[in-house]
């Protein structure tokens, strides 16, 4: 029970900071990534560039999660084992 207490707490902190500029289900998911598996929540934040594509429009800047294609997996599972083993 304290542990939904605790997600539902950070979803409502979050979402009232971000309120018209994220969606509530993106906020749901990010809490529950960062709460359930917080090293991968950390490795999604310190390298977004692999993850996620930037994409500017007229009025925001907005992101994307990058589809890679079956022939470039291999590359991108090479990106995050260089990334998690880049400090040892």
């Amino acid at each position: 029970m304290r542990d939904v207490t605790r997600l539902a707490n950070s979803i409502l902190l979050n979402f009232y900071s971000l309120k018209g500029e994220v969606d509530f289900a993106d906020i749901l998911k990010l809490e529950l990534l960062r709460k359930t598996y917080p090293s991968a929540y950390e490795l999604i934040y310190r390298k977004v560039d692999i993850f996620f594509e930037a994409k500017p429009n007229s009025i925001e800047q907005t992101y994307r999660l990058i589809e890679y294609e079956t022939n470039e997996k291999d590359q991108f599972q090479n990106k995050i084992k260089k990334t998690i083993f880049e400090d040892y």
